[in-house]
């Protein structure tokens, strides 16, 4: 998760016209890279989502054309291809189907393990993500009607990385809470902006949002406590 969450932010700031656009670049590359390498091919698939998601909202190819796609391709497959040569000549046939085939595209289409109703994350975030979740699943729409979403590109990128991603993951047969990491620090950002726009309005004399976070948080850390002292 964190070579994939490192990727998504290299095509932030490619997206953002960088000053270092070839280091951002390498970055992508080598983090998509050490991806595929220690998890499969599914952080392709994400940031490649990610990146038509974002030409869909800026109506244009910049992003796509941002990270030299025909070149990234070519250096990124130069990095993973050897190991899977060299992993399918030791391991032999079956080992590079397992690996190639079963783990990845059996798994997410026809799940051996792991089977889980397409709803599941809609449940498993209030744990995983408390006690954040429900401010985390209100801040799009929140910043949204604020008008942040359209003035502030990381928010927008944000929203989209975090979105996909929870989309993507719940149309796989397989799923596991650990495998929707990669969305919460773009959750987390949508959180802390949502924070900063309610002391805003507190500031300019509403209160109303500002007391809706802190209560919230207020009842999230009561019911830590709660749980704390019974399985303590």
């Amino acid at each position: 998760s964190c070579f994939l969450i490192l990727a998504l932010l290299a095509l932030f700031f490619l997206e953002g016209e960088s000053t270092h656009p070839a280091r951002w670049r390498w970055v992508l590359r080598v983090a998509l890279a050490l991806a595929v390498l220690t998890k499969g091919p599914l952080a392709v698939v994400i940031a490649g989502l990610v990146v038509l998601a974002r030409c869909a909202d800026r109506r244009s190819w910049a992003p796509l054309l941002a990270t030299h796609p025909f070149r990234s391709i070519l250096i990124f497959l130069a990095l993973v291809i050897p190991w899977y040569v060299f992993a399918a000549r030791a391991g032999g046939p079956a080992y590079a189907y397992d690996l190639v085939v079963n783990q990845n595209w059996n798994r997410f289409f026809r799940a051996f393990d792991h089977i889980q109703p397409w709803w599941f994350y809609f449940e498993s975030i209030w744990s995983d993500f408390f006690p954040w979740t429900a401010l985390a699943l209100a801040a799009p729409f929140l910043l949204a009607r604020a008008g942040l979403l359209r003035e502030r590109s990381e928010l927008r990128f944000a929203a989209t990385a975090a979105a996909v991603t929870f989309v993507f993951l719940s149309l796989s047969q397989a799923k596991q809470g650990k495998y929707l990491l990669a969305a919460y620090p773009f959750a987390a950002v949508l959180v802390a902006a949502l924070a900063v726009e309610a002391e805003r309005r507190a500031r300019a004399g509403s209160r109303g949002l500002l007391l809706a976070v802190r209560g919230w948080v207020a009842f999230a850390a009561l019911l830590l406590l709660i749980g704390a002292v019974a399985l303590g």
